[in-house]
């Protein structure tokens, strides 16, 4: 039974579920509580409470997403010095956090200003595909045209940190990288407002099945498509801002012996394409 039986007394009146009488409304308003508590579906939160379900989750991400960064660096030769490689990441940490601060604030914003029919967990699953697609390319083109109109080249370069590497130039590197994917996301934002329509109904179609499960819906929203498509991002990006030899510099790096595959990404041939005593002095590192 819906409502909790309750006994009357002999000849006492039957409450009226039409009007009249003190007990008049007081039936439908409790079996519209029940039917409202029955009927009501939870809906997929971002992030809840704080220590929450979705807390944990976004810190399972991080730990995952960033380690795929470690293992490229593995997988490639020549090799970055450590530090190097940590300044590089720094910048990625550091924008992957800004980026993920912004996508729970413009996915509220989003689902709450849209006029279709989504919560907030379909406008960050929105955010993080379209950020790790037309995003990244979108971030390759703003670094080229940061380091043409700023003249990023050489030992200004993006990449490049200094001999020996320095916190200094890797902090102003990470200020400009800040600026770069702010712009990157509002851009983004612009592609997703005028493009909603389309974008909801790709959402709903693919995680409306999962509405009645919110938690399930969490995990798919909030780790396995950020899982997988911010691993895509973190290489590709990591390709975009980390500094590249040249190509003369490479052949002479495949001359060298086995056991030195580590190499600093300074500038280290001139306009005569000559290597300087200094460069080889900090280019060359025991493989560790």
């Amino acid at each position: 039974m819906i409502l909790d039986a309750q006994p009357l007394d002999e000849g006492a009146a039957i409450p009226s579920l039409v009007g009249g009488g003190d007990n008049a409304g007081v039936v439908p308003v409790k079996l519209a509580g029940k039917l409202e508590e029955l009927t009501h579906v939870p809906q997929c939160e971002l992030l809840g409470e704080f220590g929450g379900f979705g807390w944990w989750l976004q810190g399972v991400l991080a730990v995952l997403s960033f380690s795929s960064l470690f293992i490229k660096r593995w997988k490639e030769k020549p090799r970055r010095p450590i530090k190097v490689f940590c300044f590089d990441t720094l910048k990625q940490i550091t924008g992957s956090g800004v980026l993920h601060i912004l996508n729970l604030i413009f996915a509220s914003l989003l689902s709450s200003v849209s006029t279709e029919d989504s919560d907030p967990c379909e406008w960050y699953w929105l955010n993080i595909m379209v950020d790790t697609t037309l995003g990244v390319y979108v971030l390759h083109l703003l670094v080229e045209w940061t380091s043409n109109c700023w003249k990023l080249s050489g030992s200004n370069a993006f990449g490049y940190y200094g001999n020996p590497p320095a916190w200094r130039a890797c902090l102003w590197q990470v200020l400009v990288w800040q600026i770069i994917v702010s712009t990157m996301k509002l851009l983004m934002v612009l592609v997703m407002v005028v493009g909603q329509r389309p974008l909801t109904w790709i959402a709903a179609a693919l995680l409306n099945s999962l509405d009645d499960q919110p938690r399930t819906k969490l995990v798919v929203v909030m780790v396995l498509t950020p899982l997988t498509m911010n691993t895509f991002q973190y290489w590709i990006t990591d390709n975009i801002i980390k500094r590249k030899p040249r190509a003369s510099y490479e052949h002479r790096i495949s001359e060298w012996p086995q056991g030195r595959e580590t190499y600093h990404p300074v500038e280290a041939v001139g306009r005569d394409e000559r290597i300087s005593s200094t460069s080889q002095d900090i280019c060359l590192e025991d493989k560790a």
